[in-house]
């Protein structure tokens, strides 16, 4: 309590640092309420895009912004709010300083369109009213250049407000992002597996590139060869994961053009752009609390016969489970039919021992096993802002019971996200994010026995699976099972074998952005990523089938353990440039420049022993590895005529991998015209838009320490193999696409069709040694 309370009362002094500082100039205070059917709407996104202001509305559906004084030159903007399953809303509104009121009334998607907002009304600090100005007033102007008209796929907060259950975030993004294919795990806490139209490589990373508030994120998955295969082992999940959904604001899709411009040997597979919640456009400070319970049970189960039990040919009799008898030692259910006959069978009191009992089916026997799971969600945020500046605390806590037996997650989270601008040219932000998890008898995977699914899929159906949730021993501790070879008590590894897992993180970075001129700005970025992963394995004497472990498969008959410590680290530092200098009516020009450099190094270790005791256990096995990129890019975006927009750019990349180089460009170009735009006669009025596009790019999806660690290799490796494990694998590909609005914004169609085409793709054999 005493960390939090301190925490807080920073939060307090930084506030009042910043209302000190706060200009002598008239601002806008712009507040307003967002509804459906006369009913507040929580959780609302409220934007001003031409601003970057962005805010989500409270239980009251109110929402606030402070416009500050030195972005207030009586222009006109547009606000925008929009919620999850609604029609969103847009009004024009003029700034001119003082008070101003914007409400919105939102519709369900199945209702008929509104009507188009009424400009709100601004009232000066005399109480003066000045109506808005209405867009078509406004005069042309010089000004910079739009963005080449490649529509991103954007997902605000209101996708993850109140979300059931155990979801994380790369769970929360299905069916949102178009494109984008969510494959979710079953396994509590496992890897949600995200692809953008498909794979681009056969054995390296596939998952999209994740940044968080401009800082990238590793995502990697550090999974034994056997769990890849299926062969066995536990999914710990991707480090996406650890990110609090609720204190996610955005997150956007980069591919193609925009994803290679800016990340190119990492933006093959996408780009997602998560931006955090911060206090920006709030008016004053708020606290805000929340709390979620939700209890869940298995969907849908795998459905099996209940006519026939274990055997083969229709004969069964049990003698020791190891083949003594007639088919004792088979895991099939191709034997006597199961209608109430007295038949021996495994005991429930002594191991590897026969006693009679009706030969009955349970149908029950798989959906009794799992349990009712259980997730508590707690998060508590303060926020506030003031035309100087902006901070958000926010604190978070996420217990999960799973349904299979024993298994929890417990996952703990504290983020810190501020701005403050300095003066009217400088301007700071910075944000710091804790997470720590702790998994405990995460279930198995694959084909193998610590994988209930597996067991029960080749169980014969006469077994009584509850009474062997209470003998899961004799007298003289031996195991009591259905069968004595290769399959244990099902109920054996989540009562009787120890895992547990621990994860703790912390993302942390910070910008800074000068003004040079009215027309230059830089910024320098830079942030960094850092994990460590403990997971510990134990298993109890008496496991029979053996189970898979760092060498190799193991006895494990006589107890065994295992041990492993994951120690990752990404580091970027980045600095740009961009220009707008003056343009013509209807043309503008802009530049980008930009140089940075990232880093990433990996170490993992493993020790155990699949007996006890083992006076020679295997060698413990230990790797330590990095990469490292640097780069230089530019790019050129340029508005002709009001109509014809055009981006180029160019991204030069040098990496080094172990003892390997490799160098790489990246070029891009992408432009769009505006039909209506240069014929607005075009559709008799009833076009908005009709916009074409094309472009082209190449992207990479570099070879990471990851990578190394997923193909089993050393350190040291021959120069050959190491140059050309350190080139990028290369995907360059083309799209063309329309975009339709037409009807007052009530009808928007998007169509397009890409062609990629993926070379230099590594295979195990090239990169061995």
């Amino acid at each position: 309590m005493r960390r939090i309370r301190a925490l807080a009362a920073c939060g307090l002094v930084l506030l009042v640092s910043i209302a000190s500082r706060a200009h002598a100039q008239e601002a806008v205070t712009l507040t307003g309420h967002v509804s459906s059917a006369s009913m507040p709407l929580r959780g609302a996104t409220v934007q001003i895009p031409q601003l970057d202001l962005s805010t989500t509305t409270d239980a009251n559906g109110r929402y606030s912004f402070i416009i500050p004084s030195s972005r207030v030159r009586g222009q006109t903007v547009t606000i925008t709010a929009r919620y999850l399953r609604y029609r969103e809303q847009s009004a024009s509104i003029r700034l001119v300083g003082g008070a101003m009121v914007q409400d919105f009334e939102l519709r369900s998607t199945a209702e008929p369109a509104p009507e188009p907002q009424r400009p709100p009304v601004a009232v000066d600090t005399a109480r003066r009213a000045v109506p808005s100005r209405p867009p078509s007033a406004t005069p042309t102007v010089a000004r910079g250049p739009r963005p080449a008209a490649v529509r991103l796929p954007v997902v605000d907060s209101a996708a993850f407000t109140d979300l059931a259950g155990s979801t994380d975030l790369g769970a929360a993004l299905a069916g949102r992002l178009p494109g984008v294919e969510v494959r979710g795990s079953s396994a509590l806490g496992g890897t949600t597996a995200l692809s953008v139209r498909g794979q681009r490589t056969l054995i390296g990373l596939t998952q999209p590139l994740v940044v968080v508030n401009g800082m990238l994120v590793d995502n990697a998955n550090i999974a034994s060869t056997n769990q890849r295969a299926g062969l066995g082992g536990f999914d710990f999940g991707s480090a996406i994961s650890d990110l609090n959904p609720e204190d996610v604001a955005t997150v956007e899709l980069l591919r193609g053009p925009a994803a290679a411009m800016r990340y190119g040997g990492r933006a093959a597979n996408g780009v997602l752009l998560v931006s955090t919640r911060n206090g920006r456009g709030l008016n004053g400070f708020d606290i805000s609390a929340s709390q979620q319970v939700t209890v869940e049970n298995p969907l849908r189960l795998p459905e099996y016969q209940n006519a026939y039990g274990q055997g083969l040919g229709g004969a069964f009799a049990f003698f020791n489970g190891k083949g003594g008898g007639i088919n004792d030692s088979v895991s099939q259910s191709w034997g006597p039919a199961l209608l109430g006959q007295p038949i021996p069978q495994a005991s429930f009191t002594e191991a590897a021992r026969a006693e009679v009992r009706t030969w009955v089916a349970h149908p029950n026997n798989v959906s009794d096993y799992f349990d009712r799971g259980r997730t508590l969600a707690t998060n508590v945020a303060a926020q506030g802002a003031n035309e100087s500046g902006q901070l958000r605390l926010s604190i978070a806590n996420r217990d999960y019971s799973g349904l299979t037996p024993q298994s929890s997650l417990a996952r703990r989270s504290g983020t810190l996200t501020a701005g403050y601008r300095l003066s009217e040219r400088l301007e700071l932000s910075g944000d710091a994010q804790y997470y720590g998890m702790r998994g405990e008898d995460r279930p198995g995977t694959g084909m193998d026995e610590s994988n209930p699914v597996s067991v029960f899929s080749v169980m014969g159906r006469q077994v009584d699976v509850q009474t062997l949730r209470n003998r899961l021993r004799d007298a003289n501790q031996a195991q009591i099972s259905w069968q004595y070879v290769t399959h244990n008590n099902p109920y054996f590894a989540p009562l009787q074998n120890d895992n547990h897992d621990e994860r703790t993180r912390w993302i942390g970075g910070g910008a800074a952005t000068y003004a040079l001129t009215d027309w230059l700005r830089g910024t320098l970025r830079a942030g960094a990523d850092h994990y460590t992963d403990s997971r510990h394995l134990t298993i109890a004497s008496g496991w029979m089938g053996g189970f898979p472990y760092f060498a190799g498969r193991g006895d494990f008959s006589t107890s065994g353990r295992e041990d492993d410590e994951i120690t990752a680290t990404q580091t970027n530092v980045e600095l740009w440039l961009r220009g707008t200098p003056s343009g013509t009516a209807g043309s503008g020009l802009a530049f980008t420049l930009g140089a940075g450099r990232r880093g990433n190094d990996l170490n993992t270790s493993a020790s155990g022993t699949d007996r006890v005791p083992n006076p020679t256990p295997p060698a413990a096995q230990r790797s330590d590895l990095a990469s490292h990129t640097t780069f230089v890019v530019g790019g050129l975006d340029a508005t002709v005529l009001d109509y014809v927009d055009l981006a180029l750019s160019a991204r030069q990349e040098s990496s080094s991998l172990l003892s390997g180089n490799a160098s790489q460009l990246y070029p891009s170009v992408v432009a769009s015209v505006d039909l209506v735009r240069a014929n607005p006669s075009l559709g008799g009025g009833r076009l908005d838009a009709l916009t074409l596009r094309g472009g082209w790019s190449r992207a990479g999806t570099d070879a990471l320490p990851a990578l190394v660690q997923q193909l089993g290799l050393s350190s040291t490796v021959a120069a050959s193999s190491a140059d050309a494990l350190a080139a990028p694998e290369v995907t360059s590909g083309w799209e063309v696409g329309a975009d339709l609005r037409g009807f007052a914004g009530r009808a928007r169609a998007d169509v397009a069709y890409d062609d990629e085409r993926s070379e230099n793709h590594r295979l195990p054999s090239a990169a061995t040694i």
